[in-house]
């Protein structure tokens, strides 16, 4: 995919406002339409709509990926089977007896219900992450009641992200407790990665077993350290980037994937960015964030700004 130009850049902007007028009107459509075409039909024909609405966008890609989707195929035809006939048909089907106002709520349960069906195909879980999120949040606006926002949102990134969690999880010595296969145990990058989730899930379990408070409890201790640390929030390159590229140019910086290389188990990512009136840089990293980390951190430098 060519990256976006100043000529070609209008496109995305384009789609982003016709595609929420298009997807309002499923409501309205639902409400006159199915008097005379069947919800399903109804929903499969305003899915086909917007396919050969968007095909000429996205072709060259599809044609590049064939192999890769051909491959994937029941699997894509299993999730737009689900989006067509939940997401699409569902609304169409309360538009038969039920009032406007309904049929807005089952319109955007829909998610509801898709996660549900996940949870009982695949076996997938619902995340208990969400309980650390949810205690520190908490006490930051506890700690901080007349604090900005967006500091506060910075607090709680510098809390709850890999690197935190990881160090934490060190601390209890959750690895001695962890069972890795092989191709994990010499891997730093995933092995840091497991341990900030086990923690996480050793929070949620904490949650399911005594509840919140003993959760917070648990939380409060082991995040002590780092709480009072959080006065002073650390800014990660890519904020400081863009917050610099904000106030000097009113644009975010531009972010394009440039490649992926080495073996599967062990990747190279390489990203480039670039702000108005700058070079191109290539940064690279284990992950994509990590290496959009390093290719603001190389831009900082060369704007002798880090």
């Amino acid at each position: 995919m060519k990256p976006f130009t100043t000529k070609n850049n209008i496109f995305p902007y384009i789609l982003l406002f016709v595609q929420p007028i298009f997807m309002a009107t499923n409501i309205i459509v639902a409400r006159g339409g199915v008097e005379y075409v069947p919800p399903i039909s109804l929903a499969f024909w305003r899915w086909l709509c917007v396919f050969m609405i968007l095909f000429p966008f996205f072709y060259s890609e599809i044609y590049k990926k064939r192999k890769l989707l051909k491959k994937e195929f029941f699997k894509l035809f299993f999730l737009g089977l689900m989006g067509c006939g939940i997401c699409g048909a569902f609304p169409f089907i309360a538009g038969m007896s039920t009032t406007m106002a309904n049929m807005g709520i089952i319109y955007t349960s829909s998610p509801v219900f898709i996660v549900i069906l996940s949870v009982f195909l695949f076996g997938e879980k619902i995340g208990l992450n969400r309980v650390l999120g949810l205690i520190i949040s908490k006490t930051l606006l506890d700690k901080y009641p007349h604090e900005k926002e967006g500091a506060i949102d910075k607090k709680f990134a510098n809390l709850v992200n890999k690197k935190t969690c990881s160090n934490i999880a060190g601390k209890l010595d959750i690895k001695k407790f962890m069972l890795l296969g092989p191709s994990h145990n010499s891997l730093q990058r995933s092995s840091d990665k497991i341990m900030g989730d086990c923690l996480e899930a050793l929070i949620g379990a904490i949650y399911l077993d005594s509840g919140i408070k003993s959760a917070e409890k648990f939380v409060l201790n082991f995040w002590k350290e780092d709480l009072e640390n959080s006065t002073l929030p650390l800014i990660d390159a890519k904020t400081q980037l863009q917050e610099y590229s904000l106030k000097k140019f009113k644009k975010l910086p531009t972010y394009m994937f440039y490649k992926k290389t080495g073996p599967q188990h062990k990747p190279i990512f390489k990203t480039d960015v670039q702000i108005p009136n700058s070079k191109k840089v290539i940064g690279t990293g284990t992950s994509k964030k990590n290496a959009q980390q390093n290719a603001a951190s190389k831009l900082l430098r060369t704007l002798k700004i880090l």
